[in-house]
């Protein structure tokens, strides 16, 4: 996990208030699920801004968040999140999704030494991480990926979780072409696993041949030759 500090040098960020040392334990998207002492990372949508939860989300005892420099009222969030709260850590960054990338990627180089199991396919990869966690968990102390948290935020938050684990099963989905490239490159998996190469997403990826070569992409960045 990582401090406040290491979160601004990571992000290539600026702090605007807060204590560097602070360590969050938890980053959220969804201001709906926010819980106390929680960061929240406010990502600008196709149709919804998050930025425009921040307050609410600050309001919910939140331990700080990120807020872009190019939101438009953000002098005016930072001023009223203060008065709410004096010593709510807040971290200016160019762009919120490509800072949390940027700090779960760090985080993942900080303890490399942990090995990670990345399970991708067409159908399968719930239930495949799942059992591999399980056999993992009767020895090892196991990070396994949340919910459906398989996407580029998603891994991202579950890479800000690495700490003091064993080993980590964290299962990785795309749907368009050049995602895995991004994913592989936050992950660095030690060890990469298929399931079923299918027709999921051949909408956007077009062909099966498609959609085996961009899963495949996610050896990109595979520690070794380990392949099952």
């Amino acid at each position: 996990m990582l401090n406040i500090l290491e979160l601004v040098q990571s992000t290539k960020g600026k702090l605007i208030n807060g204590n560097k040392d602070i360590i969050p334990k938890n980053y959220v998207i969804d201001s709906r699920l926010i819980k106390n002492n929680d960061f929240f990372v406010p990502i600008v949508g196709e149709k919804v801004d998050g930025h425009t939860f921040i307050l609410n989300c600050v309001k919910n005892n939140i331990c700080g968040y990120f807020i872009s420099s190019a939101f438009k009222e953000k002098e005016q969030i930072i001023k009223q999140s203060l008065k709410i709260n004096k010593e709510i850590i807040i971290i200016e960054v160019e762009d919120t999704l490509k800072a949390l990338v940027a700090a779960a990627t760090f985080n993942r180089q900080k303890h490399i030494d942990i090995p990670i199991v990345a399970v991708t396919g067409s159908v399968g990869k719930t239930s495949t991480r799942q059992i591999i966690a399980s056999v993992l968990a009767t020895e090892k102390n196991v990070l396994v990926t949340e919910k459906n948290y398989n996407t580029n935020f998603g891994i991202s938050i579950m890479c800000l979780k690495m700490d003091s684990q064993d080993v980590c099963v964290l299962e990785a989905g795309i749907d368009k072409f050049n995602e895995m490239d991004e994913l592989s490159s936050i992950l660095k998996p030690d060890i990469a696993c298929f399931t079923i190469i299918g027709t999921s997403h051949i909408g956007t990826l077009k062909t099966r041949e498609n959609i085996f070569k961009e899963k495949f992409k996610l050896t990109n960045n595979l520690k070794g030759l380990n392949k099952i």
